[in-house]
């Protein structure tokens, strides 16, 4: 993580990367659908990391579709933005993380309002054979759309629900919550010790890295709505500023 950003403020995962049966069969899907909080909401689009557009128009069952290439540390990648409801940007336009590329939409092969996403290590290629998980190298918490002044902002955060993101697998029974990052790996240690003795974890690790930030991963729970109420008791007390609640099958 920290190349880059979530697309999407206060985004919500609707489905994940790899194989997948939507009522169409099973199907490899190439990237992850992301929507707003609210269903149906259509909401701006973001840059993942700056580049150059080399694609803003239709694109089969992608629909409105922007494609964006980038150079990071010397490597390519390119990412993809499906089934726009709106295209902001031009081909040959070079944009800003956080810069505005587009509306969510439901446009192509969509069943609902949502945003396909897609990043490729290398070039974009037809079946697509260098796509990978973008939740690999995203949080749900980290967009951050520029001002027109292109002074990169924290998203608003208008209610504690906004302050919490959510990645959930399917038939999840396993929830656990992830904070958000510490600015060295010794001040998540204080604060691994400090939540568990005042009560807001029973049980806390540190994960992460120099590059990325460490963060604290809690103890399972067993209901994703018991993880959100220890979430929100953190986040009362200002003690973080975001948490993701991650479901998984164990």
């Amino acid at each position: 993580m920290g190349k880059f950003n979530c697309p999407i403020v206060n985004g919500r995962l609707t489905s994940k990367f790899g194989w997948r049966d939507i009522g169409r069969g099973k199907e490899w899907h190439q990237g992850v659908d992301l929507a707003d909080q609210t269903p149906g909401k259509k909401v701006p689009v973001y840059a993942s990391a700056g580049g150059e557009v080399v694609w803003a128009a239709p694109l089969s069952s992608y629909g409105n579709s922007v494609r964006i290439i980038h150079i990071v540390n010397g490597k390519t990648y390119e990412t993809n933005y499906a089934h726009l409801d709106k295209i902001t940007v031009k081909k040959g336009q070079r944009v800003k993380q956080g810069e505005q590329i587009g509306i969510m939409g439901n446009t192509g092969g969509s069943f609902g309002v949502h945003l396909h996403f897609e990043i490729h290590n290398g070039r974009y290629a037809p079946s697509q054979p260098n796509a990978i998980d973008p939740m690999k190298w995203i949080e749900l918490i980290t967009c951050k759309p520029l001002t027109n002044s292109s002074t990169s902002i924290s998203p608003s955060q208008p209610s504690i629900n906004n302050k919490i993101g959510y990645k959930i697998d399917s038939n999840a029974k396993a929830f656990r919550i992830h904070t958000d990052a510490f600015k060295s790996k010794s001040d998540a240690q204080k604060a691994q010790k400090n939540f568990v003795s005042k009560g807001y974890l029973k049980y806390a690790e540190v994960f992460g890295n120099d590059k990325d930030g460490y963060r604290l991963q809690s103890g399972k729970y067993l209901s994703q709505k018991d993880a959100e109420t220890a979430g929100k008791k953190m986040l009362d007390a200002k003690v973080i500023g975001y948490a993701s609640i991650i479901g998984s099958k164990s």
